[in-house]
């Protein structure tokens, strides 16, 4: 009886023990890897938004861009017709310096 006291002492002691490093163990890891998953994921949607909004940016810059040279070729057309650089202004929304130097 005294014996298996014992056993059952050193028992619940190597649970407990065990335990305890097993704890501490884990938490250790579990931090390491949820740093690291974290990371990972952070920059992965960082860099998908950078993507989405560079691209969003270019298109509607792009499309901008499109829409003034469209009016300069207006303007260029009607300055070649001889028109009244008012009503170039006027219908272009150019500025009277950018109808001048064209």
């Amino acid at each position: 009886a005294i014996q298996d006291f014992g056993y059952d002492k050193g028992i619940k002691k190597g649970l407990e023990q065990g335990l305890e490093q097993g704890l501490a163990q884990g938490l250790e890891q579990g931090l390491t890897q949820g740093i690291e998953q974290g990371l990972t994921q952070g920059l992965e949607q960082g860099l998908t938004q950078g993507i989405e909004q560079g691209l969003a940016q270019g298109i509607e810059q792009g499309l901008a861009e499109g829409k003034k040279q469209e009016k300069i070729e207006i303007a260029q057309y009607m300055k070649a017709e001889k028109m009244d650089s008012t009503l170039i202004e006027k219908i272009t929304g150019l500025s009277k310096e950018e109808i001048e130097s064209l």
